[in-house]
């Protein structure tokens, strides 16, 4: 099968398979609006929050505020719906980003309450996973016994489920751990191990973040070079991963590194990169470094009041997250700076604030950093027993530690001791300060950093040139096969239009079809409606006004008979019954337009049939009716029954009371637009009797044809007179 019959049966079959769904999720733009239209739509109270903690996670490393947000409200559906899994996922999500961004004190509750719900459902692998992150959060507030408890702990469920993963996050966690009470040795041995796990399961992310651990032992033990290496290393993994959160400590780090360098103005560039990342993502624990760094840095270009904005900036954040050594390390930055500028109290005040914290840390490098830079104020003040007081023991802690740096610091304080309060120790003090600062600080050591600064942006150019050339091969393939891509896309996009414009026709025949349905129902309830008051109404004048006019007739007909010979009573009394009489008869016939049944052709002239035949068989005039026999179905407005009906009676009343004739003839003819009815008599005609008055007869005949939209013609002569009626036809 060619490439082209076969991609062309894909089309085809996924065209086909959009026409007959009645929603379909398109290509969204990233993995979060994907996830949040699947949100929107779904209906499934497990899926949507199982895919909130899903999305959760995926803002968490860029957008913590948003994250916990989303976090918080799966925890609410979770626990409103009883769904233990989801409930002990948010909780989990909801600690990582508190312990970042606020106390991790508060964190530790919400892992709790994470292991609780996971141990409901058995979940042994995610057990462990909060067990070690809460090992995290007792590592931030300094409490490195239960840290450690939570790490083995961590450690020996995974080794039982045998999660490669996992053990690599524990080894890493314990090799922190070590790193943090100075044990360097052990640090480096468990951070190792994880990145032989990571590289066997091909965790990228983890990979990067173990180079990125093992860099910063290597800088705590002034090995620079080596911890710039890993960290170059880790660096275009977290820009691929777009890993804001690993970038920032990258970024932190190697602004650490280029410091104790003495490449101050690097040290700042990377110090921005990492507040810019940082402050986006909200991660406060991360800022504090990045801040921190900046007031060092600053400080050695001596912009003095830009770095006291930026430890202002950090001892903000470290406050608010309780972090005791960061908050004695911006006091003492501040000591540092206030003594340049020749404020003494100030100075004293600071590093006294900066002494008293770091008391409370069990964090070593804090503690000997800053008893190193109070010990350095003292002695440029000559407080030499203060002096002494502040790196007591530290000495031999450096050495076995290793901290080659530290060490040869506190050499060369111990020699200024020494030498100012002149005791013969003071040289081989001295000593010491100078073989290990030549050995961390080598003349070649500059040399060596910009042979390696050269080497990874000549790397980083030759992998994007080749980068580059990939994508030039990838082109020009696909430029061969474009005229046939082409192809294939219009077909697709001709298919799709056909598809959709099939799916459109239908749904507009369709709504048309229930409008039209919808107003014919509502054409036919408002008919019965009209019906039924017309009834209504018919009733009304029969039961209110029918029986009381007849009473009358009858009544004045009796008084009538009552009153013979009384010429002046009975003419009083014929008024009465005859208007009583017209009044009945008009009632009939106003009753009989008003039934819903009356409404056409047939029984109009069913009426005027019998109309005619009741009012003349008494007068002996002889009626002839001629029209077709069926009728068509032609329907007669009420209104157009009562004119009609009044101008026939008139004319047959003129025809018996002025014409004098003696045979009446009635006519209908119908065509595809009007019914013509005429009525022609056998009489003297109106032209010749004076005693009626044609024009007003004939004025009222034609306002009642008018106000129904017909026609009136009369013709009068001595042989008889014709009356033609024509009216227009509105429904057939």
């Amino acid at each position: 099968m060619s490439p082209f019959k076969n991609r062309y049966q894909k089309a085809a079959m996924l065209l086909l398979f959009i026409a007959f769904l009645p929603f379909q999720l398109i290509s969204q733009t990233n993995k979060k609006d994907s996830l949040q239209n699947i949100i929107n739509t779904t209906t499934n109270i497990t899926q949507k929050i199982d895919l909130l903690n899903e999305l959760s996670w995926e803002y968490r490393l860029n957008d913590a505020e948003k994250s916990r947000s989303i976090a918080q409200e799966a925890f609410d559906l979770g626990q409103a719906n009883g769904y233990l899994k989801g409930c002990g996922s948010a909780a989990n999500t909801i600690g990582l980003i508190v312990m970042d961004t606020e106390d991790p004190k508060d964190a530790l509750a919400w892992f709790d309450k994470s292991i609780a719900f996971k141990e409901q459902i058995g979940d042994k692998k995610g057990i462990a996973t909060v067990i070690n992150n809460k090992g995290i959060s007792y590592v931030d507030l300094e409490d490195y016994k239960k840290a450690e408890e939570c790490y083995r702990k961590s450690l020996k469920i995974r080794l039982e489920l045998d999660d490669k993963k996992g053990i690599g996050d524990s080894y890493n966690q314990l090799g922190l751990l070590y790193r943090n009470i100075g044990d360097y040795d052990k640090a480096i041995e468990y951070l190792e191990k994880t990145k032989v796990l990571r590289n066997e399961i091909n965790d990228t992310r983890g990979i990067a973040y173990s180079l990125v651990n093992i860099g910063c032992i290597y800088s705590d033990q002034t090995n620079y070079l080596k911890s710039i290496s890993n960290l170059q290393e880790a660096l275009p993994m977290l820009e691929k991963l777009n890993d804001k959160s690993g970038l920032v400590v990258v970024y932190n780090n190697l602004s650490s590194s280029n410091k104790k360098l003495k490449n101050f103005e690097e040290s700042v560039k990377y110090c921005w990169e990492a507040i810019k990342i940082g402050e986006k993502s909200g991660h406060k624990s991360m800022l504090i470094g990045a801040y921190k760094n900046l007031g060092d840095a600053e400080f050695e270009l001596l912009n003095w009041d830009l770095s006291l904005e930026a430890y202002d900036k950090a001892l903000l954040y470290a406050n608010e997250l309780k972090r005791i050594g960061d908050q004695a390390h911006c006091y003492s930055g501040m000591g540092h700076i206030w003594e340049k500028k020749g404020d003494l109290d100030k100075a004293n005040l600071y590093y006294q604030k900066s002494i008293e914290l770091v008391k409370e840390t069990n964090v070593f490098l804090d503690q000997i950093r800053i008893r190193i830079e109070s010990a350095k104020f003292h002695l440029r003040q000559k407080m030499y027993e203060e002096a002494e007081a502040d790196i007591e023991g530290l000495t031999e802690q450096a050495k076995r530690k290793k901290l080659k740096s530290y060490l040869a610091e506190l050499y060369r304080i111990q020699g200024r001791i020494a030498e100012s309060t002149q005791q013969d120790s003071s040289a081989y003090f001295f000593k010491q300060y100078a073989e290990l600062k030549d050995s961390i600080y080598n003349v070649d050591l500059p040399k060596q950093f910009a042979f390696q600064q050269t080497k990874f942006e000549t790397e980083r150019k030759e992998a994007a040139l080749k980068l580059a050339k990939q994508q030039e091969q990838i082109t020009q393939l696909q430029l061969q096969d474009e005229k046939q891509r082409v192809q294939e896309q219009r077909l697709i996009v001709v298919l799709l239009v056909v598809i959709l414009l099939g799916i459109i026709t239908a749904f507009y025949f369709y709504r048309r079809k229930q409008k039209s349905e919808a107003l014919a129902i509502q054409l036919r309830a408002k008919q019965v409606a009209e019906e039924e008051e017309r009834l209504r109404l018919a009733k009304d004048i029969h039961d209110e006004f029918g029986s009381g006019l007849t009473k009358i007739s009858f009544v004045a007909n009796l008084a009538i008979e009552k009153a013979a010979g009384q010429d002046q009573l009975v003419h009083m009394i014929q008024p009465i019954a005859k208007t009583a009489g017209n009044l009945v008869e008009n009632m009939r016939d106003l009753i009989w337009v008003l039934n819903p049944g009356n409404n056409t052709l047939e029984i109009l002239l069913s009426r005027i049939r019998e109309y005619a035949n009741d009012y003349l068989e008494d007068l002996d005039i002889a009626t002839e009716f001629n029209w077709p026999s069926p009728l068509p179905t032609i329907e007669i407005s009420k209104e157009a029954h009562r004119h009609l009906i009044m101008v026939v009676k008139e004319a047959i009343q003129n025809a018996t009371k002025h014409a004098n004739a003696s045979r009446i003839y009635f006519e209908v003819t119908t065509s595809s637009t009007h019914i013509q009815l005429t009525i022609r008599d056998n009489g003297k005609g109106f032209v010749q009797d004076a005693s009626f008055k044609a024009g007003n007869g004939l004025r009222n005949m034609k306002q009642r044809m008018d106000q129904i939209g017909a026609q009136l013609h009369m013709e009068s002569n001595s042989e008889g007179t014709s009356i033609i009626l024509t009216l227009m036809r509105t429904k057939s």
